[in-house]
């Protein structure tokens, strides 16, 4: 998904934006608007219109530098509703959010979570655990001119790591053999090995986000959290990964994770590597092949694919598994069986 920012640096005389003004100067101000299904608030994916109701809290970096040399010229956070123009919150604000005098442009990008680390050179790093939305923008620059003009520019975020969501079914014999499924983990994935690369991502200097390599820093694994259905049929995402996750024969939505991307290949049939645990028949390592939504392999980078993970427990304990995608960008599905010894 992609999200749309318009950058303003813009005069009280625009109604709509209406941003203050601060001892004669224009202050910062920027306009979220809008989330578009191309390209990941912590606890949940954030989907839908950028609205009063589902507030963008995001980090917004400036400099008077092409390549954001040295201390940023402003770090703070904005807070994007849909509506009237966001300036930077008060508190944590550090530089001026006023646009600096002359003609030169500012430069301009944005993080999401809000809490994203900032250092000088505009490197932006962050620490992620498999249930926060990450993202990022590309770089924009802008002049004093262009607000005068109303010739506001925008800021796109886009969704950086890829949301596993895992559903769990077993036949009606495999339920009462299996018991409950203990944990549910990523282990690995074709870049890494068993060992994921999916616990912190570190950005690049020069203010480029979107050009984010990840790394491991210490995590052997990561956790999936707990995903099921409201009354509506929408989709629920906590912090919490619960003690167990009862198997039934209905395929039902039980846990959720964000993990760093892939790019798969239609020759390589796993992407992704899940650590399953059942009560009876202890711990399986699951691969998973991606499908696009034409039915072939997968092919491209997995950032701001959502997969759906479908998981079930034969009657003879072989697994079979389903790897569909929904929104933010679907694309198809993959079966697979594997015995359980």
């Amino acid at each position: 998904m992609v999200m749309t920012a318009a950058a303003a640096f813009t005069a009280c005389s625009n109604e709509e934006l209406a941003p203050a003004l601060s001892g004669g100067g224009v202050e910062i101000a920027l306009r979220s608007n809008t989330i578009d299904a191309s390209g990941v608030a912590t606890r949940a994916p954030f989907a839908d219109a950028i609205s009063t109701s589902n507030v963008l809290e995001a980090r917004v970096v400036g400099s008077i530098t092409d390549n954001f040399v040295g201390t940023a010229y402003v770090n703070g956070i904005m807070k994007f509703n849909g509506g009237l123009a966001a300036n930077f919150e008060a508190d944590g604000l550090t530089g001026s959010s006023l646009f600096p005098d002359g003609v030169n442009p500012v430069h301009l990008f944005g993080v999401y979570p809000a809490t994203w680390n900032i250092s000088a050179g505009g490197q932006a790093d962050f620490t992620f655990t498999g249930k926060e939305d990450v993202m990022a923008t590309e770089k924009v620059s802008t002049l004093k001119q262009n607000v005068i003009d109303g010739s506001y520019k925008e800021l796109l975020f886009k969704h950086l790591l890829t949301r596993l969501e895992v559903k769990l079914s077993a036949a009606s014999t495999a339920v009462s053999t299996l018991g409950d499924v203990t944990a549910i983990k990523l282990i690995g994935d074709e870049t890494a090995g068993t060992t994921p690369v999916n616990n912190r991502v570190l950005v690049a200097n020069n203010g480029a986000p979107m050009n984010a390599t990840f790394s491991s820093v210490s995590a052997t694994s990561m956790n999936f959290y707990s995903l099921s259905l409201d009354g509506n049929g929408a989709k629920v995402y906590t912090d919490n990964a619960p003690a167990t996750y009862t198997l039934t024969t209905a395929s039902t939505f039980v846990a959720y994770s964000m993990v760093a991307p892939v790019t798969a290949s239609a020759a390589n049939k796993k992407e992704y590597f899940l650590e399953l645990t059942t009560t009876a028949a202890g711990v399986k390592r699951i691969p998973v092949d991606l499908k696009s939504s034409a039915n072939t392999d997968f092919a491209g980078s997995t950032a701001g694919r959502s997969f759906v993970v479908s998981i079930y427990f034969k009657s003879n304990l072989e697994i079979a598994v389903d790897a569909t995608v929904e929104a933010w960008i679907e694309e198809g599905e993959w079966q697979g069986e594997y015995a359980i010894d």
